[in-house]
């Protein structure tokens, strides 16, 4: 099991995209919680909801970040 320093939030607690940065810990929520642009990614299978989230990069004029799933 991973050890996690700091303060775990869900992504769609952070109320402004630029919460969401490099090195930041959050919770992906169960799918059915999600906003329906991030249900509808292909990229994400059902497997990849209700799980912390590492974020590598984030995009803020694109609105999209690259993270880590920690399974």
């Amino acid at each position: 099991m991973a050890n996690y320093r700091g303060t775990m939030r869900r992504i769609s607690d952070s109320g402004n995209s630029s919460d969401v940065t490099a090195g930041h810990i959050f919770w992906l929520p169960a799918k059915t919680d999600c906003n329906k642009s991030l249900v509808d990614d292909p990229d994400l299978n059902d497997g990849c909801f209700n799980h912390p989230v590492l974020v590598l990069t984030a995009n803020y004029d694109l609105q999209m970040a690259v993270v880590l799933l920690v399974n």
